[in-house]
């Protein structure tokens, strides 16, 4: 690495394992990749669950979920704290699923600010790209639209610099929140390092893979595939959590398919063991009403060899346009099942979706990804 940046602290305030969700397999990722590259970084994390100590990173609980109390605690380590460069791993609902918590939460970037931290801040998604009424938090008032606006606003300007996932987004931040400093840095994609295990089977085997949420439309995929089994052998593997944001939700379509022929719910499996599955799997197929960011069941696959069939979102199109194994689709279950359908029975389309999809990974390592961050922690620690 060509990087020189002298001994610093980071503070990081993010979600943490053992947790699952909120970003938390992202900033698990992001800052063991630092770890291993850069031997002049330690890393405390002000986390929602868990703490431990190793040799350079120290994990603390300071706030939970839906508490709005833990925040205000949460904004009391932050000016506490001695370490002087900030980052924080933000979505929008990060903090829960209450509109006051997640306002409260949001403003610990603000407080950052104030207390004399430098800030950088990730931020997921952004209002802007959300339809509110595909995501079940709020609803899709002039009132709550307002509210993100405003929280969104003080997030990146009480930031100097504000990492997006998406390259569309970077304009959107600057034009609509006002922020000074906007900088694109990509996913970062897992598996890597391995052999990519996809192959074409012709078993049939569709898989949905991620978190259960009102904003993934699991009943028109499960009606497309109920489609396909009309004519073939098919069966949807479904793979995944229920989002903490979203547990009544979750359990009720999980109820719903509990006696499905056509549905296999496998609930979560490790990424070690994804290779494996990836066996058994002719296409994965993400069906989002609305994508609340990247998607990161994309660059947790994608170098594994898989083809997906997505729903058409602007995110997913600007995905496909950087290259990725993608065939887009209206999320609608007659031409859903008939974009499955043409990945089933053309082995040829498969195959080059499931090269795009290793490249397209490749493109996005999450070493590339630690790179970039450590050039603008130097930025800032200097300045």
């Amino acid at each position: 690495m060509t990087i020189k940046v002298r001994k610093q602290n980071i503070l990081m305030v993010s979600a943490f394992p053992p947790d699952k969700g909120r970003l938390s397999e992202y900033a698990a990722a992001l800052i063991g990749e630092l770890i291993k590259n850069y031997d002049n970084i330690r890393v405390e994390i002000l986390s929602d669950s868990g703490s431990h100590q190793s040799d350079r990173i120290t994990v603390k609980t300071s706030w939970r979920a839906d508490d709005v109390i833990s925040v205000l605690k949460l904004w009391t380590r932050i000016i506490s704290s001695k370490v002087k460069l900030v980052h924080f791993n933000l979505h929008m609902a990060v903090f829960g699923r209450g509109r006051v918590v997640n306002f409260f939460g949001l403003l610990s970037v603000f407080i950052a600010r104030m207390s004399g931290k430098k800030v950088i801040t990730t931020l997921h998604n952004i209002p802007a790209g959300i339809r509110l009424e595909s995501v079940g938090i709020i609803a899709n008032t002039i009132v709550n639209r307002i509210g993100l606006w405003l929280a969104t606003v003080l997030v990146v300007k009480s930031s100097h610099v504000t990492v997006v996932k998406m390259k569309s987004y970077t304009s959107i931040v600057e034009q609509l929140y006002g922020a000074k400093r906007v900088v694109w840095i990509p996913h970062g994609a897992w598996f890597t390092d391995k052999q990519p295990t996809w192959r074409y089977s012709g078993k049939g085997n569709i898989l949905f893979l991620g978190y259960i949420t009102p904003y993934k439309d699991l009943h028109a995929l499960i009606k497309a595939v109920k489609r396909i089994a009309e004519k073939s052998k098919v069966k949807l593997l479904i793979s995944g959590d229920v989002h903490p944001n979203f547990r009544e939700e979750g359990q009720k379509l999980l109820e719903s398919i509990k006696d499905d022929p056509c549905v296999l719910f496998l609930g979560y499996v490790p990424d070690n063991a994804l290779p494996e599955l990836i066996k058994e799997i002719d296409v994965v197929v993400l069906p989002y009403r609305t994508s609340t960011g990247t998607s990161g069941v994309v660059h947790v696959l994608s170098a594994l060899g898989c083809p997906f069939v997505v729903s058409d979102t602007p995110e997913f199109r600007e995905l496909e346009r950087e290259g990725a194994g993608f065939l887009v689709t209206p999320l609608e279950p007659n031409r859903l099942s008939e974009s499955i359908e043409r990945i089933l029975s053309n082995p040829d389309l498969a195959h080059e979706l499931s090269w795009k999809s290793v490249k397209f990974a490749h493109s996005r390592s999450w070493q590339n990804v630690a790179k970039a961050y450590m050039q603008l922690y130097s930025e800032l620690i200097k300045n």
